[in-house]
């Protein structure tokens, strides 16, 4: 970043490829250590972060060491119902001018096709590796489950098992449902229709999320399902699948083993819902033996 008189101009950033286009304006609205978050006039939301491990369908991603001065400015600048305006590849927000013309934008969907064609074959020519691989994710999600989990948790839990065995409306009963600025269900959903799209054929008619869905849920729970219906799925979630993939072919877990860790370290429950919907989408097994905790 440098600076010119009182504009701190961002080179070099860029865009998920689900960005909104043309000229918008949005209110700065979540502030966290990890990320900005912007309500576009579409009721979702578009993020600013600064660590591709967190980047989205939706989101800025800035170099590196260019996220902290940001942040630092907009946990005073919230408080003001700062807008930001978005037009011709640029983003101003407050004295920051964030620049992504030129960059590639960040699409998962590549890596995650190239991991689903090595899952599908191993799935028919060594199952017993995949069985092996989710039975591992599976006994460090039990170990690592958080206590607000709302697989814990009474009154959720209980809602829950009702919403999986509601055959008819499963998995998009669970829209909008639970605790989160992400609420659980969305997390649930999005891990679920990855593991879909993974593990079988013509997985993409899976994805066509119900249009009634969206309104059930938050501004940050649309973005993820607007990306998870399009297959752009959150980088934490994309290095799940592709570690999968990996682990398969090296017959080695330790990479599978990084990446669950970091998919559970996403937000308070973020990461352990959505690993929670990847066991349930990948493996009927799985899913039982979960509902026995």
């Amino acid at each position: 970043m440098h600076v010119m008189t009182d504009l701190a101009i961002i080179n070099d950033a860029r865009a998920g490829c689900l960005m909104p286009g043309g000229s918008w304006s949005a209110p700065l609205v979540g502030v966290h250590d990890n990320a900005l978050s912007l309500l576009h006039g579409d009721g979702a939301f578009v993020s600013i972060v600064g660590d591709p491990a967190r980047a989205e369908a939706r989101s800025f991603i800035l170099p590196d060491g260019d996220f902290e001065p940001l942040l630092s400015w907009a946990r005073e600048a919230i408080h003001v119902n700062e807008l930001s305006r978005f037009e011709k590849a640029t983003l101003r927000i407050g004295p920051f001018i964030i620049v992504v013309s030129g960059n590639p934008l960040w699409d998962s969907r590549t890596e995650l096709a190239a991991a689903a064609e090595t899952i599908r074959a191993n799935i028919k020519r060594k199952p017993w590796l995949i069985r092996d691989a989710l039975f591992f994710m599976e006994n460090l999600l039990k170990r690592r489950l958080p206590a607000q989990s709302m697989f814990r948790e009474g009154a959720y839990r209980e809602t829950f098992i009702s919403s999986l065995n509601d055959k008819s409306g499963f998995p998009w009963n669970l829209a909008g449902f639970g605790p989160g600025t992400t609420p659980a269900g969305d997390d649930f959903i999005s891990g679920f229709l990855l593991a879909r799209r993974l593990t079988e054929e013509l997985a993409e008619n899976t994805s066509k999320i119900p249009a009634d869905c969206f309104p059930r849920t938050t501004a940050a729970g649309r973005a993820l399902l607007l990306g998870s219906a399009a297959g752009v799925f959150p980088a934490h979630l994309t290095g799940l699948g592709t570690a999968l993939a990996a682990s398969c072919t090296a017959e080695n877990l330790s990479g599978l083993n990084q990446a669950v860790e970091r998919t559970l370290s996403h937000g308070a429950t973020s990461g352990s819902d959505a690993l929670l919907g990847f066991l349930f989408g990948a493996s009927k097994e799985s899913a039982e033996r979960l509902l026995m905790i």
